[in-house]
């Protein structure tokens, strides 16, 4: 009887817990905006400018961060909806496709994409064909190309300061040193660069056309015929709205419940951690610790040594360390 009892109570506090737990959940819709350069790192290329302006150091989002947030979107049962605002992003193809994956993955989840863009080019088109609400601006640009591919050759600079390029060539396409002793491309390397691009040309293509429901055919009739009007986008069935933003916005907030929460930092890491490259971020970080403004959560600082190990001080380089190995000392020159 007691056995029965506790289980009784157990049951049903449980439930009790999980429909408070449900009562007391909002539906979610997670934003990404997507305007600059997604780092692969988190390592911002100006960390070192940044030491004259003394503030609180921050790093960049990064296309693991976004990743991770996506799958989390897509079995979270809160989640209704994710809206991506996209402008000139910077993401590279691999970026693209990989986003576009798990934006697919929403999708088959049963769960809205939306994405807005002011600018509508190949990749953004790549991108937002994984969406079910398309919008694009209505006096936006839109500039879909193709691809292309240069490279630069040295030969006949090298002559004109007398020096000659002598490179061991095995193979056909082994066309690495061809920029030294040629002026232009051979054959081959021609071949295969344009194999390169045609390859990529077809997944672009292909890819939008699935999602846009047009033929492969169609998408790369678009393509030449140069630029194009919003309107002919839509017409074409590449964007399936034309809204200014404050319209975008009123209609996502309209499709959804009125206790809907808006979340801009849906499952991202907290930004505004000090980063850490080198011995200048360390003191920006020193200086600025006994400030008001303290960092959200701990952070361990990792300090990247990038340089060569020589049997001698570098010259260039004013902080080092050595160690004792078992045969001889070793320096490490740290350049910061």
């Amino acid at each position: 009887m007691k056995l029965r009892l506790t289980h009784f109570l157990t049951t049903s506090i449980g439930a009790a817990i999980i429909s408070a737990t449900t009562l007391n959940s909002a539906p979610t819709v997670a934003i990404y905006d997507i305007e600059n350069p997604v780092s692969e790192t988190g390592i911002s290329s100006d960390s070192l400018s940044g030491l004259l302006s003394i503030g609180n150091p921050s790093r960049p989002l990064t296309h693991f961060d976004i990743i991770q947030s996506l799958q989390s979107a897509a079995s979270d049962t809160e989640v209704k909806a994710v809206v991506l605002d996209v402008d000139s992003s910077g993401l590279s193809l691999a970026q693209i496709q990989e986003i576009r994956d798990h934006l697919l993955s929403i999708r088959s989840a049963g769960k809205d994409v939306w994405l807005y863009t002011e600018y509508l080019s190949t990749t953004t088109a790549l991108l937002g064909s994984a969406a079910n609400h398309m919008t694009l601006m209505p006096a936006g640009n839109v500039m879909l190309t193709g691809l292309y591919g240069e490279n630069m050759y040295f030969k006949k600079l090298l002559d004109k300061v007398g020096v000659k390029v002598e490179v061991i060539h095995i193979g056909d396409f082994k066309s690495a040193g061809e920029t030294f002793y040629r002026d232009c491309p051979s054959e081959y390397a021609a071949k295969q660069q344009a194999a390169l691009l045609d390859s990529l040309f077809e997944q672009i293509t292909s890819q939008i056309a699935e999602g846009r429901g047009i033929s492969s055919e169609k998408m790369k009739a678009i393509i030449d015929r140069g630029l194009i009007t919003p309107q002919q986008a839509l017409e074409f069935k590449l964007v399936d709205h034309l809204d200014y933003r404050t319209d975008f916005i009123a209609k996502i907030r309209g499709h959804y419940a009125e206790e809907t929460k808006f979340d801009r930092s849906y499952q991202l890491p907290d930004l505004n951690g000090p980063e850490i490259n080198g011995i200048f971020d360390l003191v920006k970080v020193m200086l600025n610790s006994g400030g008001e403004d303290k960092f959200n959560s701990p952070y361990i600082a990792v300090i990247p040594l990038e340089g060569t190990i020589t049997d001698a001080l570098s010259p260039l380089c004013g902080w080092k360390s050595s160690r004792q190995p078992a045969t001889r000392t070793v320096k490490l020159s740290c350049c910061v």
